[in-house]
């Protein structure tokens, strides 16, 4: 089993190296059977476990993976990702989705906090690009996700696209709608959830579009709840998303996301 894991983790890293021509950086990738117990072994300082502690206890224990930055870009980066998903094939896109955030987060402290992880959170933008790396790290997760799963079973991007489109459309679109609105309903009095699932959900959807343009769109097929709810301006917060591919764009549009999402939340 660890050897096969091992093979599994460096596909996913060399698909995604190969594709974005990212630099390595140290990193450590563990599965493991507490993430809340083995972050907490991780925390930094003292100041950063009470904040654990206290604000993403039971958040964390729902997770299928987290990432944990040093004290230093030149540290040892670490993923953690949970036991329990190991039989899932989509474990594969939690680790895309995490190493997302750290290069995320490497990119946001370069260009604002003089790469200094330590002044992030005091960075009057630090709050918004949160948002924002949530919807990438789920955008990268299931894209590459995709893209490792045709690798392994020999096929090209592009193989069986009428199946493709059948099952996004009578499937997963189906199952993700539901679990979304059970998410929000379960959680409209923590706002901090509420948003985070539908920037998860946008982030996904981003994909769908992407993959097939002409069949799918946000005004057609973006949640019901969501548009009766917040009307067009979730169309735009969704576009918004949706055109901040990577953080070079994202840095000079979280100004206006702030905006948008200070608008309707």
């Amino acid at each position: 089993m660890a050897d096969n894991l091992n093979q599994i983790t460096e596909l996913v890293l060399d698909v995604l190296y190969s594709s974005t021509q990212r630099d390595k950086i140290r990193l450590e990738i563990e599965y493991v059977d507490d993430m809340y117990k083995r972050r907490l072994e991780l925390a930094r300082n003292d100041k950063e476990k009470e904040d654990i502690e206290a604000n993403v206890k039971s958040f964390i224990k729902g997770l299928n993976g987290t990432m944990v930055l040093p004290g230093t870009k030149d540290g040892v980066h670490y993923i953690l990702i949970s036991k329990a998903i190991l039989n899932e094939k989509y474990f594969m896109g939690t680790i895309i989705h995490e190493l997302t955030h750290i290069y995320d987060f490497m990119d946001f402290a370069s260009e604002f906090c003089d790469g200094n992880y330590e002044s992030l959170e005091s960075h009057h933008l630090f709050e918004i690009f949160c948002c924002w790396t949530e919807f990438n790290a789920r955008r990268n997760g299931y894209s590459y996700y995709r893209k490792i799963l045709f690798r392994i079973a020999g096929m090209s991007p592009d193989f069986s696209i009428e199946e493709q489109l059948d099952d996004i459309l009578n499937k997963e679109l189906k199952f993700h709608y539901e679990y979304l609105l059970k998410e929000i309903r379960e959680n409209k009095n923590n706002m901090r959830v509420y948003v985070y699932n539908i920037i998860q959900f946008m982030g996904r959807f981003s994909i769908w579009e992407d993959l097939f343009p002409d069949k799918i769109n946000s005004h057609d097929y973006l949640p019901d709840y969501l548009q009766n709810n917040y009307g067009p301006r979730i169309i735009e917060l969704y576009e918004t998303f949706h055109s901040m591919v990577n953080f070079d764009i994202a840095k000079g549009k979280l100004e206006q996301l702030e905006s948008l999402m200070d608008s309707l939340f």
